[in-house]
């Protein structure tokens, strides 16, 4: 996320697994205030001890990015997507859906249709394998993939 311009200073954390715990140590090392949705109460609870997050509304206003850190909307089950209300949100929101199959998804292009910036979950994918090359001692070649990883998005994204 190093490339967002993030208008704001709160998030929304959708999930509390392990993704979530992922992205709300992200989120904290950003000095962002969370908010964690989820339907399991006592998963949600183990984020407000682990990273301080907050299990209440938010002032929709302030929220800077919204994050799908749950598998709804992933093949095969490509109409599923979170419930939550993204009319509520400014323009400048970005939309983060972590899912990559498909891309984008039903909740990245519902967003896309009310304004919302959007990223999906592909160039999280390309850059954990690079760095998981890196860590496991072929750290040239992680080295050269990350340099070139930005244009390779970029053909990506063009297709």
């Amino acid at each position: 996320m190093k490339n967002v311009d993030l208008k704001g200073d709160s998030a929304i954390v959708i999930g509390a697994g392990g993704a979530a715990k992922a992205v709300c140590f992200a989120l904290k090392k950003m000095h962002m205030k969370i908010y964690v949705k989820d339907r399991t109460p006592a998963k949600a609870l183990e984020l407000k001890k682990l990273f301080g997050v907050n299990l209440e509304d938010p002032l929709f206003e302030n929220i800077a990015i919204v994050m799908n850190a749950t598998p709804l909307g992933m093949y095969p089950n490509v109409d599923d997507m979170p419930d939550i209300d993204l009319k509520r949100f400014t323009k400048e929101c970005v939309v983060y859906d972590l899912i990559y199959n498909p891309a984008p998804t039903k909740f990245l292009k519902y967003a896309s249709t009310l304004g919302l910036r959007t990223i999906d979950g592909y160039k999280m994918l390309v850059n954990q394998a690079i760095l998981n090359l890196k860590l496991w001692s072929m750290e040239e070649v992680a080295e050269y993939l990350l340099s070139v990883s930005d244009k390779f998005h970029s053909i990506l994204d063009s297709l």
